[in-house]
């Protein structure tokens, strides 16, 4: 690896050329962390995500630790929120943590310019534990919530966002700070007796935990002239983007800027800076690594041939034959639906590795298949690396199946325990769980019977193999009223509905047979530069999306006007399907 070169200013075109793609600075951390740990500053908070997600697949034994910038802007007087304060106070403890552990292995801190020119502090104050509570603990539920209190916890009615809590009766939700979902504590005569992650929009639950961490929502005081990030990581050598002088100057502008119009502001309530002296010492101190792009490096856009599958193929024989070392690097679905597209000589040689230092190594004649999620291929001297995504392009993560989060009662949808439900011939009820059958005698008979809990509590068993004939309800508890076990509410309920049904279908029928007379302009834009679009989304579709963009494609190029409705939870890419609508038509 070259040392850090003083390579001047660079104007915005030349600073775009060089970016080190995200797969090659993985691949160049990942190298560095054979020998040493790694603290990379990258020129972006979007840039160091990406990295942190590639560096899971290119250096899967070593711990990385993401450290976001804060996200209050110099002179704002409002504090960072609370979800960002916790993730940033998470990746300090953890780097403390590690480094007062023996024996550990190599440890890699993806950060940015912004994020490491601020001062942080002591990293003795994470030497203390944050409140942790487990199974079977006593647990005063006003005692636990004066405790969080402290640590920057509000109480709410509905908790939903970092650092929440709210207290019902037996019952504790509690969102940790540095936490991607919220908890369930719940309570039996003074004990914990479980401890469930449970979704922050549905409040449905996921998956049982055998203990709760609190992490801390309030920044602590840096005392004395602070420590740096640099601190934190002893010994480590540094990965700098090209692009990190210039956002650290930037930042540095405008918290200048910021302290200036904010004259009257307490000094304690002003961000504090590392200063250029500070900043230089610690670079100067540390092997640099350079993750500017080389003149060697070339992007190759499976996606935008007319034939990626094709293209691959001739790519990958093409760098076997000049004896490089080929990889190809993917999720784990999408490295299977590639694998299937490979000639028969390439298939030959597949080896599939556990890291990016496995690819590094064997014979040049092998072709290397490694778990890597990158969006770009690239080709360099004496490597070529193929990004599965790259090359499936709108078909990546095609059926890809959706995380079992554990919760599941039975292989019918997403229906749990606790779910409001309807049963196509009962009504509404709530799954009260899973039963044994039981014979005319009264003893257990083979096989299992989902149990429906109605009105007034009571209960109806139905057999698992009718499971089909059960749907979930998209709400709480506390919002529906449950049906009758005798059937007579539901039988009310559904005339109304029959009746609304029927109404709405002469309508549809109607509008169906006028549109059905229109005619509109076929839309079908050339498949390599629609490709090349779609290639940008940073998420893999679910079969869902999938079936709804084939259904939009196809509307668009029958000749028919468009007719169709999206319909999809928030967050479930009903805007990714509109855009490559809107796509099609400017292609």
């Amino acid at each position: 690896m070259a040392l850090m070169a003083d390579r001047g200013a660079l104007s915005p075109p030349q600073a775009a050329l060089a970016d080190c793609m995200v797969g090659v600075a993985a691949a160049r951390i990942a190298e560095v962390l054979a020998n040493y740990d790694v603290l990379a500053i990258v020129s972006s908070d979007y840039r160091a995500r990406d990295i942190v997600v590639a560096l899971g697949g290119a250096a899967p034994n070593a711990e990385i630790i993401f450290f976001p910038p804060s996200d209050a802007l110099p002179g704002d007087t409002q504090p960072p929120t609370a979800a960002n304060i916790g993730q940033r106070l998470s990746a300090l403890r953890k780097a403390r943590e590690a480094f007062r552990t023996t024996g550990r292995g190599r440890l890699v801190c993806v950060t940015t310019a912004e994020a490491a020119s601020e001062l942080l502090p002591e990293p003795k104050v994470f030497d203390t534990e944050l409140p942790r509570l487990r199974l079977r603990d006593k647990l005063d539920a006003q005692a636990f919530a004066k405790s969080i209190r402290d640590l920057g916890y509000f109480e709410d009615d509905r908790v939903d966002e970092p650092a929440e809590y709210a207290i019902h009766g037996k019952v504790i939700d509690i969102f940790p700070a540095d936490a991607a979902s919220p908890v369930r504590v719940e309570l039996l005569d003074g004990v914990v007796a479980r401890l469930r992650e449970f979704d922050s929009v549905s409040q449905r639950g996921l998956r049982d935990l055998p203990f709760l961490e609190t992490g801390v929502a309030v920044e602590p005081e840096i005392a004395g002239k602070g420590k740096t990030l640099f601190d934190y990581f002893p010994g480590a050598s540094v990965a700098l983007d090209h692009g990190v002088a210039a956002e650290r100057a930037r930042f540095l502008s405008l918290a200048a800027d910021a302290a200036e119009a904010s004259r009257g502001v307490p000094a304690a309530a002003r961000r504090k800076l590392v200063a250029k002296a500070a900043w230089d010492a610690s670079l100067k101190s540390r092997s640099v690594v350079d993750l500017t792009a080389g003149p060697e490096e070339r992007r190759i856009r499976f996606s935008a041939a007319p034939n990626p599958v094709r293209a691959m193929n001739a790519e990958i024989t093409a760098a076997l034959a000049d004896k490089a070392r080929v990889a190809v690097v993917g999720s784990a679905h999408d490295l299977r639906f590639v694998k299937k597209r490979l000639s028969k000589t390439i298939l030959a040689a597949i080896k599939p590795v556990k890291s990016w230092s496995d690819v590094e190594r064997g014979p040049r004649s092998r072709v290397a298949m490694l778990e890597m999620e990158v969006e770009q291929s690239w080709r360099e001297a004496g490597r070529l690396v193929v990004s599965a995504r790259d090359v499936l392009g709108s078909n990546a993560g095609l059926a890809a199946a959706a995380q079992d989060s554990g919760c599941h009662l039975l292989e019918i949808g997403d229906v749990c325990l606790g779910d409001v439900v309807i049963h196509e011939d009962h009504g509404v009820a709530v799954i009260a769980g899973l039963t044994h059958k039981s014979s005319a005698a009264g003893e257990k008979a083979p096989g299992e019977a989902i149990e429906l809990e109605y009105a007034g509590g009571a209960r109806r068993l139905i057999p698992v193999e009718e499971a089909d004939r059960i749907w979930r309800y998209g709400a709480d508890r506390s919002a529906v009223t449950l049906d009758n076990l005798d059937g007579t509410s539901w039988r009310k309920r559904r005339l109304v509905i029959d009746k609304a049904m029927t109404e709405a279908a002469i309508d549809l029928t109607r509008i169906a047979k006028e549109n059905a007379k229109r005619r509109a302009v076929k839309i079908d834009p050339d498949a390599a530069a629609y490709n090349e679009f779609v290639t940008g989304f940073p998420f893999s579709e679910t079969p869902d999306q999938t079936r709804a963009i084939k259904a939009v494609r196809d509307d668009l190029a029958s000749g028919r006007p468009m007719d169709r409705l999206v319909i999809g939870d928030v967050g479930y890419g009903k805007t990714e399907v509109a855009m490559r609508a809107a796509a099609l038509v400017a292609l």
